[in-house]
């Protein structure tokens, strides 16, 4: 059976598996983290790799991330995960105690189950959404005043593919995911939507604005490439 790997950015590994049995091109997300693609013979490569390419939103939303939750990793800001297995419990459970976000679980479970991995997941989104009401919206204002900015409103959500967004209203979205970044990316996705209040574009007027708040912004765009929103 013919194979080819390849990387697509955002998306990650790719496996191109012909298959004389198939009959279309169908994608498969292992547990892995990696996206296996089965496809007929008779199919080129560059046709499944472009199929691939028009499903990457779903892709993105269901693939399974190979980066496992960890006992004592930091959370954020100010969380650290516990897991903790226990001969008296007979479920998940996950709970915030202070800076402490605890899963416990059943002695003959393990830590990196599907079902434990998934209440790590939750709780530490939790945990992002509890940082990032807390810090961002002060954040924003301080950045607001220092750079003559004006802003309406500001949203806290658990975007899927965007560190933020701002509209003509001059409100302001930002991802609860932005408390993974570096503080001083953190402060270029929030100058860059508060660019936008000035110039909803990204032409030259928008790029005068956000380089006046932020002079190396072109450099930071290349750094924040290196994250994703999502755990």
């Amino acid at each position: 059976m013919a194979t080819k790997t390849i990387e697509m950015p955002e998306i990650g590994k790719v496996n191109l598996k012909k298959n004389s049995a198939s009959k279309s091109i169908r994608i498969s997300l292992p547990p892995n983290g990696e996206v296996n693609v089965s496809m007929p013979r008779w199919v080129p490569y560059n046709m499944a790799i472009k199929f691939v390419d028009s499903r990457k939103q779903w892709i993105l939303e269901n693939k399974v991330n190979q980066n496992l939750f960890t006992n004592n990793q930091q959370i954020g800001k100010s969380h650290f995960l516990k897991l903790q297995p226990s001969t008296s419990q007979k479920s998940i459970s996950a709970r915030i105690k202070g800076n402490e976000l605890w899963v416990k679980y059943p002695s003959d479970v393990t830590s990196d189950s599907p079902e434990v991995q998934k209440k790590a997941k939750q709780i530490a989104v939790k945990a992002l959404r509890l940082q990032a009401e807390e810090m961002l919206p002060d954040q924003l204002r301080d950045l607001a005043k220092e750079h003559d900015f004006s802003v309406k409103s500001i949203e806290i959500r658990n975007l899927k593919a965007r560190w933020g967004s701002c509209n003509s209203k001059k409100e302001i979205t930002l991802n609860l995911y932005l408390m993974l970044l570096p503080w001083e990316l953190i402060d270029y996705v929030i100058l860059h939507e508060l660019s936008h209040t000035k110039a909803m574009h990204h032409g030259a007027d928008f790029w005068s604005v956000f380089e006046r708040a932020m002079p190396d912004a072109k450099k930071k765009r290349k750094e924040i490439q290196q994250y994703k929103p999502a755990f």
